[in-house]
Parts: structure tokens; sequence; C-alpha cells
């Protein structure tokens, strides 16, 4: 048996019982939380009868370790429950909800390596210029701005001041034509406008489009996930720009670097060839754990744009209790993280051959 095959089976052993460990403390705490989904559901006008048999099926009747023992069989089964919510497989509702969170986190993710690997390269090349600082004062901009506070901030901007602009501009002081008051320079809530109907097959509206051949409404999903992806990679953009740039300006001044400048390498071909790819080095090791750190994170943006993804529905089942759900979100979160750090330590090992994953922990021993 490989190395690698040996580290990603034994990281596969270890996050097994670590798994469960998240989800048993998740459970215990949620249990312990004042409160249960059917207090929130029961009307005055409901008889004893429907709140014992509403009760019954909540299976809000049992102890908690009875609870706990149903939904751990259920899980190893591969069940997910009922949402108290909606009255449907867990599973299911996680499956329709899934495509639209993974197409906003990957949108993000993209968005965030195009342009923070240039902008931390130029930052490096053009270190404590004008330029760099110009970068650096962004980078720390976004880092500090949250993310709800930013997704305001732009709605306010594309869905009222710019509109307005624009209706002061061409219909009250030029008469050119006629903007209405329902316009918008971008979309602000929804995967798509309602004109539209797509036409499910893999659940990620920009494929979907594409395989109708409706380039309209194509563009219309890819207006409406400009903010939405703005607003989520914003911060890891910021943070991957500042990670970029430590690291070739660590590299471009170590012995090889002078070395290869000393043969007369150009110095294009020093920067891109040699000092990129080792300075890449440390982006790696952050660049699995963005991937959940997206996809937590957009919890808050889902909410905001109105996103029909996980985050929201996490978000309704929170204020719902409704613990089938948030008790799979958890598990999920975790499962996601542990994938992310093992992937992050595999591509350590492609980037860097000095590394193997069969040395140590993660290939860093």
């Amino acid at each position: 048996m490989g190395g690698r095959t040996a580290f990603v089976l034994r990281r596969i052993c270890i996050a097994i019982p670590l798994i469960w460990l998240i989800a048993t403390v998740a459970f215990v705490i949620i249990q312990l939380a004042p409160g249960d989904p059917t207090t929130m559901m029961i009307s005055p006008d409901m008889t004893k009868e429907q709140v014992e048999r509403m009760m019954r099926e909540a299976e809000m009747q049992e102890d908690v370790w009875t609870r706990y023992k149903n939904w751990l069989s259920d899980l190893t089964r591969g069940s997910w429950g009922t949402s108290f919510m909606t009255k449907r497989p867990v599973f299911q509702e996680f499956a329709e909800r899934w495509p639209a969170s993974m197409e906003l986190a990957l949108g993000s993710f993209l968005f965030t390596l195009v342009l923070a690997i240039p902008a931390g390269l130029i930052g490096a090349a053009k270190q404590y210029t004008p330029t760099d600082n110009i970068i650096t004062f962004a980078a720390f901009f976004g880092i500090s701005m949250p993310n709800f506070w930013l997704a305001l901030l732009l709605i306010m901007l594309f869905a009222f001041h710019l509109p307005n602009l624009l209706h002061f501009i061409f219909d009250q002081t030029l008469g050119w034509f006629s903007i209405p008051e329902s316009f918008t320079v971008l979309p602000i809530a929804g995967r798509i406008g309602l004109e539209y109907t797509v036409v499910r097959r893999t659940g990620f509206y920009l494929i979907d489009t594409l395989l109708m051949r409706d380039f309209r409404a194509f563009g219309s999903a890819l207006a409406h996930l400009i903010l939405p992806v703005f607003v989520s990679g914003t911060a890891g953009m910021a943070g991957l720009t500042r990670y970029v740039r430590g690291g070739i300006l660590e590299n471009m001044n170590a012995e090889y670097v002078r070395t290869a400048r000393a043969a007369g390498v150009p110095e294009r071909t020093v920067l891109y060839k040699y000092v990129f790819r080792n300075g890449l080095i440390p982006l790696v090791t952050i660049l699995g754990p963005s991937i959940t750190i997206l996809i937590s994170g957009s919890v808050i943006v889902e909410t905001i744009f109105a996103w029909p993804g996980l985050g929201r529905f996490f978000t309704d089942a929170t204020f719902s209790r409704d613990y089938p759900v948030i008790m799979m979100s958890l598990v999920m979160g975790t499962t996601l993280s542990i994938v992310g750090n093992l992937i992050a330590d595999l591509l350590y090992g492609v980037v860097d051959p000095r590394v193997s994953v069969g040395k140590g922990y993660g290939g860093r021993g």
C-alpha cells in the first residue's frame, strides 16, 4: 500500500470518530436549548389530540437518550429524518438546495483565485510602490469589511441610488427614455428572473440554462450571481492576496533566486517559473478549508440575497428549531471541513515535491 493511500485511510479512520463526537456534542447542546419546534407550530384552535399527534410525529415525547439512539441509528443507515417545517425528507431538501449553495461557493472561490493570485503577485513584484500600497489597502479593506454590511451597501447602491440617478439623468433631465420604478442595475434577490422557467437537470442554473439553449435565462442567472459572489468572495480574496504576496516575497530573497539571477536568467522567468510556484505552497494549505469557509459564510449571504440554498435553509431551520435539519447541517459542515483539510494536505505534496504524505501527519513531519 502506497504512502499516499495509507495516509488517506489513516485520516478517514480519524475522521469517523471525530464526526461522531462533534455530532454528539451538537445534539446535546440542541437538546439543552430552551423551547422546541412543536410549541412554535401549536395554534390556539388546535385540539389536545392534534397537539399530541404533532408531538408524537416530532418524537418530542421520548426521552433524550431514546431520541439520540434513533437519530444515530437513522444516520448510520443513511436516513436523515424528516423536516419539521416542510414535512419532507431532509435528504430531499438538501439535494434540492445543494446545487444553489455550491454554485455560489464555487463562483466565489473562482472569483477569489482569479483576483487574489495576480494581485498578490503584482504586489510582491512591485513591493513598496504605489501599486503595492493600493493592493495592500484594498486587501485590508476587504478583510475588515463585514460581509453583511457590504451586502447591504451594495443593495442600496444598485437597487436604489444608481436607479434613481439614472432616472434623474435619462428620464427627468434628458427625457430620452423612461426608467421603470422597479428597475435595478443588478438583481438583489433570487437565482434567476421570475419570467424564466428552468428545466432542472443538474440544479446549477448556469449549466441548466445553457443546456436549454436559453441565453437570456443564462444572462439572468449570471447577473443574479454577481452581487452574492462578490460579497461572499471579498474577504477570502483579501486574505489570499496577503498570503500570496507574503509567500512570493519570502522566496524572492532565497538562495536559489540569487543563483538564478547571477546566472543571467531573465527576471520575468525567475518570477514566474521559480518564485511563483514555491510562493503558492503556503496558499495551498488554506485552499481546502476556504471552501468550507465559503459555504458556512454563505449562511449570511444567502439570507440577505434570498438565495435558495442550504445556508438560508439552515437559518430558517434554526429559528424554527427544526432539529433534523440542524443536526444534518452540522454533520455536513464537519465533514466538509475534514475533507477540505485532507485535500489541502494532498495538494501540499503535489505542489512541493520535497514533501511526502507518507512521512508524518499531512506530510509535514
